[in-house]
């Protein structure tokens, strides 16, 4: 059960300026999911994820979850041609030249989660509201308040990405390879996010899991597996290697793989399992130290 907001706020408050990070993030976890964590001795995927906040430092979280800095890597690692192509690259929002852009393009701020301003037509784009919500999201602090640490390090900066549409499905479909170990354990596949968010859970063979993660199952219709999806899983699991776990994002437009971003905790670990026997299930694949 949700704890009332009125009681909730000055006890996360109160945790935030003098517990430690894991009374911090049980309280949140219990707001979120419903049951308190086992932190000193996880099991679920969630619960691995927050041991991992707390006691997981690896400095190349910092530099693979920066989505400026990463592009290098990506280049060096699988190539060029998985890259989204770039229109400029700036350190405040003040900076953009909106004039020189094309009609459809992306903003992005390269430090934190869910900051994207999608243009698909450039004349009925408020400029001013623009550079404002920019503005507000490179103020921000997204290492804080989820104990998501890695971001506090990266150099903040606004990346302009070309506007991409697969034209067979008509949007922007999202691939999350989530890995463990190196290897594709399951494929999340969002859709409609900006009308109607659905997401489907397949097996890395894509026969479509009886599992919600977050939101609701597209049953209306049978999602063909991408024509790439070996070639998918096969990226995936080169840039997962080094780590313990990652989700791999990647996109398909009209039939060429593109890298998205890594992510390492998913949902910030705060992710809705249905059934939770499969979160514990896949809490099972992932070895931390204090299990060796």
């Amino acid at each position: 059960m949700k704890i009332p907001s009125f009681i909730f706020g000055p006890i996360l408050r109160f945790l935030d300026k003098h517990g430690s990070d894991e009374l911090y993030l049980s309280w949140l976890f219990y707001n979120r999911l419903g049951y308190w964590p086992n932190l000193r001795h996880p099991k679920t995927f969630n619960e691995k994820l927050q041991w991992m906040k707390i006691h997981d430092h690896n400095p190349l979280f910092s530099l693979y979850a920066d989505k400026y800095r990463v592009r290098e890597h990506i280049a060096e690692t699988i190539g060029e041609q998985y890259l989204i192509p770039i229109h400029g690259v700036y350190d405040k929002a003040d900076d953009i030249d909106f004039d020189t852009l094309p009609n459809q393009f992306v903003l992005k701020c390269n430090h934190g989660a869910g900051c994207n301003v999608i243009c698909k037509d450039k004349n009925s784009l408020d400029r001013v509201d623009t550079i404002r919500q920019l503005s507000e999201w490179m103020a921000k602090d997204f290492s804080h308040f989820k104990r998501e640490y890695h971001y506090a390090s990266i150099e903040r900066k606004i990346i302009c990405e070309k506007f991409m549409l697969d034209k067979e499905t008509g949007e922007l479909r999202d691939y999350k390879f989530f890995c463990i170990g190196g290897e594709v354990q399951m494929i999340q596949v969002d859709m409609g996010r900006f009308k109607q968010h659905k997401r489907n859970i397949y097996d890395k063979n894509w026969n479509l899991l009886d599992v919600e993660i977050s939101f609701p199952r597209d049953t209306s219709c049978v999602i063909d597996p991408p024509k790439e999806l070996e070639e998918m899983k096969n990226i995936a699991e080169i840039l997962s290697k080094e780590f313990l776990q990652v989700r791999v994002d990647l996109y398909v437009i009209n039939h060429q793989v593109y890298f998205g971003e890594l992510t390492f905790f998913s949902g910030a670990g705060f992710s809705k399992y249905n059934p939770r026997q499969f979160e514990i299930e896949l809490g099972k694949k992932i070895h931390l130290p204090l299990e060796k």
